[in-house]
């Protein structure tokens, strides 16, 4: 049987063409994108320009967060909800796919953040990254399949936990323009019981991965 063909040259040069053009692209798309209010931008973005952006810019480390305050501006919160679950699988499977094509690709500035999951199951591992807070979630984009996380457990995990994490920023979007202290105070609220629960249940897994070894 033929062994498969390796890359030719020009083959490399010309994927590194794209890429760097491809990364050139986005860093003045969001120059650009950056530069503008987000109100002012939900008012003048095409709702499939909004969308585009919400399903491709995070794989492309276009900060979430942002993305999903200008989707609450966009669409409100309930349509922005569920667009925001439905992009999340497309960045889950858009990362593992890239991670197959790729199987030793993982870039420099995320090699520490795979060390920090060394002796972590799959499922140990979605949940660090989903509920650590400040975890970028470009590692749980690239470093989880990196380090061979099913792609079943990557979505079923990580799309609940990400949308979840979601409702904060979109509803800052959603009422940014009518923002009381009751509204406030709930956001505070939720925000406060995602930390505790995120913070407990965090403090168990770790509990329960030291104990394994002894057990």
């Amino acid at each position: 049987m033929d062994s498969p063909r390796k890359p030719s040259g020009r083959s490399r040069v010309l994927r590194g063409a794209l890429f760097v053009a491809l990364a050139c692209g986005v860093f003045l798309l969001w120059r650009r994108l950056g530069s503008i209010p987000p109100e002012e931008l939900a008012d003048k973005i095409p709702a499939s320009a909004a969308l585009s952006l919400l399903a491709f810019g995070p794989l492309l480390a276009m900060p979430v967060s942002w993305l999903h305050v200008l989707t609450g501006l966009r669409f409100g919160f309930w349509p922005g909800l569920a667009a925001v679950a439905v992009t999340t699988v497309i960045h889950i499977v858009g990362g593992w796919l890239v991670c197959r094509m790729k199987p030793h690709w993982v870039p420099a500035r995320l090699q520490s953040w795979r060390s920090r999951l060394n002796g972590a199951g799959g499922v140990e591992s979605v949940l660090i990254c989903t509920l650590t807070p400040g975890m970028p979630y470009i590692v749980e984009l690239y470093v989880l399949p990196a380090i061979g996380v099913p792609l079943r457990v990557l979505a079923s995990l990580g799309t609940p936990i990400n949308t979840a994490r979601a409702v904060v920023t979109l509803l800052v979007g959603d009422i940014a323009s009518d923002l009381s202290p009751g509204r406030v105070a709930i956001l505070a609220g939720y925000y406060a019981i995602l930390v505790s629960v995120s913070a407990y249940s965090l403090h168990r897994l770790r509990r329960r991965m030291k104990a394994a070894p002894a057990a």
